[in-house]
């Protein structure tokens, strides 16, 4: 299996002083926004690495592989 696409949503957002994957814009959170920008038909596979578990659900939800990443 190929690896196309991999998304990284890990931070801590530590400068923006909360989780900024997040924040509404125009009705829907950064990270939503992000993975419907991927084009996942052109990948053999779309990796999500994240440490939050709600956006570990929202990989699920456009059927990407989510990866824990406490760091």
């Amino acid at each position: 299996m190929k690896i196309g696409c991999v998304v990284l949503a890990a931070g801590n957002a530590r400068r923006f002083g909360s989780n900024k994957l997040q924040v509404q814009v125009d009705g829907e959170s950064l990270i939503r926004r992000a993975l419907e920008a991927v084009p996942a038909e052109k990948f053999d596979k779309v990796v999500v690495v994240t440490q939050y578990p709600e956006v570990m659900r929202l990989a699920g939800e456009f059927h990407f592989a989510a990866i824990h990443n406490p760091h």
